[in-house]
């Protein structure tokens, strides 16, 4: 036990997401994605021990639901914003996008190819670092901190 205990400490010595850290403001209730108003859907955050929390989350849509169902299938555009609240590495970051898309999406996945397309724009995400992705028909559009991402 006290193994573990010091094991944590050392840890989260090492990761700013251990400290204690300013609350981020709200999300907005709305955001626009090509002339269309979207309203929040919901929010929640992503905690991976022994980090602690790594980002918050907010996805925004045309019309608001509970069924994860309805959000894939709507047409319209759709946008996730995510507030990074520690920073990670390039490689961390890369996995645990690949990790999570890919449970999102289990074998026999038709979009291996494009999971592994998307997350090498990826670079190392700091503290306080936004990450706003926006889905329109066309595609979707990847920024960090308001700049694009290839």
């Amino acid at each position: 036990m006290k193994l573990l205990v010091v094991a944590i400490a050392a840890v989260c010595a090492l990761h700013a997401g251990c400290a204690s850290a300013q609350p981020a403001p709200p999300f907005p209730p709305q955001r626009a994605v090509d002339d269309r108003t979207l309203v929040l859907n919901g929010q929640g955050e992503r905690r991976v021990f022994p980090i602690g929390l790594v980002y918050l989350a907010a996805l925004y849509v045309e019309n608001r639901t509970a069924s994860g169902e309805e959000v894939l299938r709507s047409p319209g555009p759709k946008l996730v914003e995510l507030r990074f609240q520690t920073g990670l590495s390039e490689s961390r970051v890369r996995t645990s996008f690949t990790d999570s898309l890919r449970s999102a999406c289990p074998a026999p996945c038709q979009l291996t190819a494009q999971i592994d397309a998307f997350v090498l724009g990826f670079p190392r995400m700091n503290e306080r670092d936004v990450v706003v992705l926006a889905f329109r028909t066309a595609g979707v559009d990847v920024t960090i901190n308001g700049q694009p991402v290839d």
